[in-house]
């Protein structure tokens, strides 16, 4: 592990007061099997013991890559395994009530997370942390500018809301992509 990239995560959570020494926190990593949501349960599986919180993960199966989805699926079953990180993996059939129609395309897919989300929330954790990055801050903020967006909207992606953290904003695509390499 890159003790540079953790040692940036672990400052950026303090600074933007994501976590802090000592705060029990019942957190959930949203792992989706890619490079950033891989490298966000690695590096907050690293940081629990100087934080204390009590870390588990989540997975939402879409069910539309086919095979693609559920080799996903597995794949994160056995990382969260090899861990000891408890998961929790919900399949579109069981969000389709919160996700709404048509059953395809990425805002479709998005709402079908953040039910999941919402339903873990419910359950007792405290904040889902998703692994945007920097690198998908950069996307946002020229997306919402070339939209036309307000000053609201200019400002990009928050480190935190209700509910959810955003501890890898401080990182870039390829930072996680090294975080991911050297566990491999």
């Amino acid at each position: 592990m890159d003790t540079a990239i953790l040692a940036r995560v672990e400052d950026f959570c303090i600074r933007e007061g994501l976590l802090q020494p000592g705060t029990p926190l019942q957190l959930a990593a949203a792992v989706s099997g890619g490079a950033d949501s891989m490298a966000l349960l690695l590096l907050l599986r690293q940081l629990q013991p100087r934080f204390g919180y009590t870390l588990s993960a989540c997975h939402v199966n879409h069910g539309l890559r086919g095979q693609s989805a559920d080799r996903d699926e597995a794949f994160v079953r056995a990382e969260c395994a090899r861990l000891g990180v408890p998961l929790r993996v919900f399949h579109a059939a069981e969000l389709e009530a919160e996700a709404g129609k048509p059953r395809a395309g990425e805002d479709w897919a998005r709402r079908l997370r953040y039910a999941c989300f919402e339903r873990v929330l419910a359950d007792g954790i405290d904040a889902v942390a998703t692994a945007h990055t920097g690198s998908d801050q950069a996307e946002t903020l020229l997306f919402r500018l070339a939209r036309g967006t307000g000053l609201h909207g200019a400002a990009g992606i928050r480190p935190s809301r209700p509910g959810y953290l955003r501890p890898l904003l401080c990182l870039t695509r390829a930072d996680t992509e090294a975080v991911c390499r050297a566990v491999a």
